[in-house]
């Protein structure tokens, strides 16, 4: 589970980059690419936990945020205001977090 926590960690500085650095398609990219592996990794955690509810409900929230992540990066890049897709990923991620280190239980 490590692993999967430094991803989001990961995933977080890819975000930010895509936000400041607008015009280039390499951390976008690899942003994407990241999605991928910690959607891999939550999954291959979520079976070798036998699938805790609170998990399940991280999972679904996480690619919530993803996708919110994404409109926002769409938003910036046509130069509308991203002001609420970003407070939306920001209250996510803190949900996300604090259900994935177990602060948030259920």
């Amino acid at each position: 589970m490590r692993v999967h926590s430094s991803i989001w960690l990961v995933l977080v500085i890819f975000f930010v980059l895509s936000l400041v650095y607008k015009k280039q398609k390499i951390t976008p990219m690899v942003l994407r690419l990241f999605y991928l592996i910690a959607i891999a990794t939550g999954v291959s955690g979520l079976v070798a936990l036998d699938y805790p509810t609170s998990l399940i409900v991280k999972g679904v929230l996480a690619i919530v945020m993803m996708g919110l992540m994404e409109m926002t990066l769409g938003r910036a890049k046509k130069g509308k205001s991203i002001t609420g897709p970003v407070i939306g990923v920001a209250v996510v991620l803190v949900v996300v977090v604090l259900l994935g280190f177990g602060v948030i239980h259920f």
